[in-house]
């Protein structure tokens, strides 16, 4: 299983992967270092067999500005 999130208090793109074990689920987690504040909106999807994670970001500070990005997990 794939999960990809925002962590609202960081702004970061999170990327979790998690695998059946003799106690449920075993996740493995971590970030996906990204732009500004990131991670909004996400969407794990396939491309020719990669994986991509789609998501919305946003730059810091400034005029607001942003838009969607792609990432590899």
């Amino acid at each position: 299983m794939h999960v990809a999130y925002q962590d609202a208090t960081e702004g970061t793109l999170r990327y979790a992967v998690g695998a059946p074990s003799a106690v449920g689920h075993t996740w493995t987690v971590k970030v996906l270092e990204q732009e500004g504040f990131a991670g909004a909106f996400s969407h794990v999807v396939d491309v020719g067999g990669s994986l991509k994670i789609t998501h919305f970001s946003r730059a810091l500070g400034g005029e607001p500005r942003g838009g969607r990005a792609v990432a590899t997990p």
